[in-house]
């Protein structure tokens, strides 16, 4: 017989589908990606695997690691505003809120370093 003290949701709430969960998903794999890629590049710049040092500089690897970093970082302001913020409807805005950051934040450097990177050469 089931504990009837215990919280139970309607069918409505999948618990893989809410927007939360995907975004504490994706907190957890950018983390993961950013420890391995600094192993790596403590290998690659000791000189103990050479070439680690150019995979790691190359630009489509920099590139990820710095979506992968901004991501991250949106997902940690997320959980802290969760901790302080007590209201439901906030919790339900706030991984919307950090997706479109996200994006606004990457294509934004995306075109500041085209811009940089043309005025250079």
């Amino acid at each position: 017989m089931p504990r009837r003290d215990l919280v139970s949701y309607s069918a409505k709430v999948g618990y893989r589908k809410h927007p939360g969960m995907v975004m504490w998903l994706f907190h957890r794999i950018s983390g993961v990606f950013i420890g391995f890629f600094l192993i790596f590049h403590m290998l690659g710049v000791g000189g103990i695997c050479g070439f680690m040092g150019e995979f790691v500089k190359s630009a489509p690897v920099v590139a990820a690691i710095s979506v992968l970093f901004v991501l991250h970082a949106a997902n940690g302001v997320r959980i802290m505003l969760m901790e302080f913020c007590s209201s439901a409807d906030r919790k339900k805005f706030l991984p919307h809120l950090i997706a479109t950051a996200t994006v606004i934040v990457v294509v934004g450097a995306f075109f500041a370093f085209k811009i940089a990177a043309s005025a250079v050469c």
